[in-house]
């Protein structure tokens, strides 16, 4: 295939890793983003993303982390504490632990049971009494999510992608039935072969016809400061998640400035990506409230940051990555529904090979596809959840 002009709108984990994988199969890239990199409100701009695989019975995703989990080993961003999920219940067949943990072993991995004995004794921090069951995984960890993409985008402007900043997209530029570039918000016209467009929360204000298919959801993520931040590093405090299928509660260990991230997936609060991004103010006494009952010693401990991550849902949370069928010249990459960066090292390559027409074995998962008509058959279990744990 001939070299493509290809214009990549999003710098996020979509956009970056992107125009780093088509700039190595030997395409012309742009990558554009509406203000700096890292964009300050992108999704994947926090402390940390959990790297993990546990997906209660989808093995697709399983199978997915399996595969990416080599290519985090050589990144020095990545962490490989292990992560643990602990359950208010004693694991049975059907709930997200059980579940998980049979898939991991069907696979070939290896997890490690958490009775209250051990879970007081491996991690102190934790009130094992609240917590009668669980399991470690020790094929897990976290990122150092921002700092991550900002190395993928350094990658890509190294193997020749332009890098432009302060360049926010007022429309996709369309011709003779085809998309052909877009129009930035001071007038100009950038002209591309493909555009690719990232624009995780962002992507219903430029491509209104996705509203049915995506909607952005706020999630609260606080970052507490322990006065002594040794009992929650890694060794003794992984990443983690607390019954969160019912609950939404998971957490990270301290980083290298002492920052303990806790952070809660629920139904989370819908809003446009333009909108203010402020935590609710009684979010604080929810948080405290958790860690009054199973983290004591962090329950005191002052907040210095809170932030509401947009999550970019998907009507059923797969993503969305896949040519437009209805534009031909577009590419639409999007969707990540809370648990994309995970999946960072491999993500690049899918939206490079929806891009360029190229079949692999992880594209037709998220192929472009619509979303049930209101009142059809299916509708209600495929509607936008907030609590979809085996995929978030």
């Amino acid at each position: 295939m001939y070299p493509l002009d290809i214009l990549v709108v999003g710098a996020g984990v979509f956009g970056a890793s992107a125009a780093l994988s088509l700039v190595k199969r030997g395409h012309r890239v742009r990558l554009l983003e509406q203000g700096q990199v890292p964009h300050p409100l992108a999704a994947s701009t926090d402390l940390s993303k959990a790297v993990r695989g546990d997906y209660g019975r989808d093995s697709f995703y399983t199978e997915l982390h399996r595969a990416c989990w080599p290519l985090w080993q050589r990144s020095p961003f990545f962490h490989p504490t292990g992560m643990m999920f602990l359950s208010r219940r004693p694991l049975s067949p059907g709930s997200f632990e059980y579940e998980s943990a049979q898939v991991q072993e069907r696979l070939g991995g290896t997890v490690e049971r958490l009775r209250p004995v051990a879970l007081a004794a491996r991690f102190p921090a934790w009130n094992a009494a609240v917590y009668p069951d669980g399991y470690f995984n020790p094929q897990a960890g976290w990122v150092e999510s921002a700092r991550f993409v900002q190395d993928l985008v350094e990658q890509a402007v190294a193997l020749g992608v332009r890098r432009l900043e302060d360049c926010p997209v007022e429309a996709l530029d369309e011709v003779g039935g085809r998309v052909a570039g877009v129009l930035l918000r001071g007038g100009e016209r950038l002209r591309a072969d493909l555009v690719v467009c990232a624009l995780g929360a962002f992507s219903p204000l430029l491509m209104p016809w996705l509203g049915e298919r995506l909607k952005a959801v706020g999630q609260p993520v606080f970052h507490f400061r322990p006065a002594d931040p040794r009992p929650f590093e890694g060794r003794v405090f992984p990443v983690w998640a607390a019954d969160i299928s019912s609950t939404g509660w998971y957490g990270f260990p301290a980083n290298a400035d002492g920052l303990v991230k806790v952070a809660r997936h629920g139904p989370g609060r819908v809003q446009s990506a333009d909108a203010p991004r402020e935590v609710d103010a009684d979010e604080e006494h929810r948080f405290r409230a958790f860690l009054r009952e199973s983290l004591p010693s962090l329950a005191d401990a002052p907040v210095e940051h809170t932030r509401l991550c947009l999550y970019t849902d998907t009507f059923d949370g797969d993503f969305l990555i896949d040519r437009d069928p209805d534009r031909p010249g577009l590419v639409v990459a999007t969707g990540g529904s809370g648990h994309a960066l995970k999946f960072a090292p491999l993500l690049g390559e899918i939206i490079a090979d929806a891009a360029l027409g190229v079949d692999s074995r992880w594209r037709p998962r998220f192929a472009w596809r619509a979303a049930p008509h209101p009142g059809s058959p299916g509708a209600e279990a495929a509607r936008f959840t907030g609590a979809d744990t085996e995929r978030h």
